[in-house]
């Protein structure tokens, strides 16, 4: 229903504050530390994810653009998984 509401003004406003916010990462890339390498898929990290996932989902339904990006760029900078891995999931998470 969010997607049949929604005004195009909001819309535009919306989509391009995900956009700044992409921009933004791709150009200051966050420095990673050699010890920070490790997977992080439990405990807090686990629970934010599912709310971001969560977000995701609304955000998917209604503009579905880059949905794939942005579920790889969330996994890839605060979860930490590898490109393999990060791709994967994903894959498996558009799918379903």
């Amino acid at each position: 229903m969010i997607a049949v509401d929604f005004d195009k003004s909001m819309f535009n406003r919306v989509l391009a504050i995900i956009m700044i916010i992409i921009v933004l990462l791709m150009i200051f890339k966050p420095k990673m530390d050699v010890t920070d390498i490790a997977e992080q898929l439990s405990g807090k990290r686990l629970w934010i994810s599912i709310a971001a996932f969560f977000v995701f989902g609304i955000y998917g339904g209604f503009i579905n653009a880059g949905m794939g990006l942005i579920m790889m760029i969330w996994l890839n900078y605060f979860n930490k998984m590898d490109l393999i891995r990060t791709n994967a999931t994903k894959v498996l998470v558009a799918g379903i």
